[in-house]
């Protein structure tokens, strides 16, 4: 007698925007940014992710990703990794830990063409931060193609910083993820974040005040190369 298989039904699969999960914190034309949180032991539903994202991991932590009709995966994360994926998918995800599965996913809204290329030479990848000829912090580029680049900025107890996010041609955008208290001036005007708070707005000054404990976060630079010129002036009418 041949017996038959029972059928495994399609899992049910949600939007991202409609995973319980997945906090939506801010939208605009170029990122979709989510608050991520998933209890000890427990998992998310399915849900999709049609487009390319990067994903800041707010503590340490384990977590089982699996994907539709793939075998599961364990990632053991560090506090402030970040990662970049490619969208086209669908999968759940899992907190093996004891604590929270907390991160920041930032959706791109735009393709990311070019490949993402992680730093792998610190000494070009790292730019020092010195105060009264001490080294008081580190701005290191993690991943990037030029047109997106994410990077990591670690200050010391009490030290500040003045820099820049800013291209001489085109127009940058920049998404701060604070992984510890941040107070900053962007712009001139005054901010501050909690660690897992997020901020977007053009590219420009930023200046972060000393404070009593480190700081860090993290910097996606969103690049928008200026518009070519016309290849020749129109005639004009006779």
């Amino acid at each position: 007698m041949a017996f038959l298989l029972p059928v495994q039904e399609k899992p049910a699969i949600v939007a991202i925007d409609h995973e319980p999960m997945h906090r939506l914190v801010l939208e605009n034309d170029y990122v979709r940014v989510f608050d991520v949180t998933v209890p000890p032991g427990q998992e998310t539903k399915y849900h999709r992710h049609d487009r390319d994202y990067i994903f800041v991991t707010l503590g340490d932590t384990d977590v089982e990703s699996t994907r539709i009709g793939e075998t599961p995966v364990t990632l053991k994360l560090k506090d402030g990794e970040v990662r970049f994926t490619k969208g086209g998918f669908a999968h759940k995800a899992r907190d093996l830990a004891d604590t929270p599965f907390h991160n920041i996913t930032i959706e791109l809204k735009k393709p990311v063409l070019a490949a993402m290329e992680a730093c792998a030479f610190p000494k070009t990848c790292d730019r020092r931060i010195t105060a009264g000829g001490m080294e008081v912090g580190t701005t290191r580029l993690l991943l990037g193609n030029g047109s997106l680049n994410v990077f990591r900025t670690e200050i010391a107890k009490g030290a500040g910083l003045s820099t820049t996010y800013y291209s001489s041609a085109g127009a940058d955008h920049v998404l701060i993820i604070a992984l510890t208290q941040l107070d900053f001036t962007k712009s001139g005007a005054a901010q501050s974040l909690s660690a897992g708070q997020v901020d977007f707005g053009p590219g420009g000054d930023f200046d972060v005040d000393s404070a009593e404990e480190p700081r860090s976060w993290i910097a996606v630079r969103i690049h928008e190369a200026a518009k070519k010129e016309a290849a020749g002036k129109k005639q004009s009418l006779r």
